[in-house]
């Protein structure tokens, strides 16, 4: 009973079939990964576009509540640059070797 159990679990035959599951599994995260980095690079772009948008009103006016908002927003920005960079360096270390994937079937066998 165990003999079968093991011939049906560890089949070379179903390599394929689990391979193309997880490459269907990867390109879907793939696209959840792609939408969360488009709304931090937009959310970086729209604080960007008001620290843009303090500098000038200071360079005008030279209001300190506004050098405070400013710092704020610059914080803000750093934080997301650090979101992005770090979503970017964990979506890219997803991927199988079907080489390997045999040879580990191979080796619980």
């Amino acid at each position: 009973m165990v003999q079968q159990i093991s011939e049906i679990i560890f089949s070379e035959d179903r390599i394929p079939m689990i391979l193309a599951g997880y490459e269907d599994s990867l390109a879907m995260l793939n696209q959840q990964s792609d939408s969360v980095l488009n709304t931090l690079k937009e959310q970086r772009q729209g604080i960007q576009t008001k620290i843009d948008n303090n500098i000038s009103v200071i360079s005008q006016s030279g209001s300190p509540s506004l050098l405070t908002t400013l710092e704020r927003l610059e914080q803000e920005l750093a934080e997301v640059g650090e979101k992005i960079e770090a979503h970017e360096q964990s979506s890219g270390c997803m991927s199988v070797e079907p080489a390997k994937v045999v040879a580990a079937y191979r080796k619980a066998q």
